[in-house]
């Protein structure tokens, strides 16, 4: 996967305001974000606020800039002054807190942060009643059960079949891609190895079903549409 870095914004498409970050590899922060913004541990509690009322179908994550490491930060004050992310936005501060690429802890420093870490950790009697406290909730209604298991897992898989289903690469694309594999060739040993983990994989009556189950929804699926 190719890393790409540079200035970005998260944008609310309901009343245009945003919030403008930047980092090396966008794909992670994008992820880093939705995961603390679903669970409700945002650090900006302005987008954290926004999200829960206006959902995350009404937000969109966009590429502003591309621009070499050292740049960043610099971009990125400028995008939250054009923007006004600040003023109008969500970023709590117009400034850019300082960068921490290319520093190093000390040794000293990891191991004071290893015992700081350590010394959180709950003891079984906390673990205990936080459990308790949880499967109470979960039983009462209180709280929402968070969806798992076979069930979530054949939902998912639906959804990503049903999304990639009658997507197809242009003829451009497929000419770059071609391009690019082009005089690439596995070594005798990876062959090899590859061809002998397949087979074992395919001996498996779980993952052979499991594999039959999903060709048959994707047909099932562009059957559907093709009607």
């Amino acid at each position: 996967m190719t890393i790409i870095g540079g200035v970005y914004r998260i944008r609310n498409v309901v009343n245009g305001h945003c919030y403008v970050g930047s980092a090396i590899n966008l794909v992670r922060r994008w992820c880093n974000h939705r995961s603390r913004l679903r669970s409700g541990r945002h650090h900006s509690k302005r987008l954290q606020s926004a999200w829960n009322r206006y959902g995350e179908a009404s937000f969109v994550f966009e590429l502003l800039i591309r621009c070499a490491p050292e740049d960043l930060l610099f971009y990125e004050r400028r995008a939250i002054s054009v923007l006004g992310s600040h003023s109008a936005g969500y970023n709590c501060s117009p400034d850019v807190h300082m960068s921490q690429l290319g520093r190093h802890h000390t040794a000293a420093a990891r191991e004071k942060m290893s015992r700081a870490a350590k010394a959180r950790r709950l003891g079984a009697a906390q673990r205990a009643a936080i459990s308790a406290s949880l499967k109470e909730a979960y039983q009462d209604g209180r709280r929402a059960k968070p969806q798992s298991g076979p069930e979530q897992t054949a939902r998912v898989r639906a959804a990503i079949a049903t999304a990639l289903t009658g997507r197809h690469h242009s003829a451009d694309r497929r000419a770059k891609n071609a391009a690019s594999h082009e005089g690439i060739k596995q070594s005798d040993s990876t062959r090899t190895k590859r061809s002998a983990s397949v087979r074992r994989a395919w001996k498996d009556p779980v993952l052979r079903s499991q594999q039959s189950v999903r060709v048959r929804a994707i047909w099932a699926v562009r059957r559907a549409k093709s009607q």
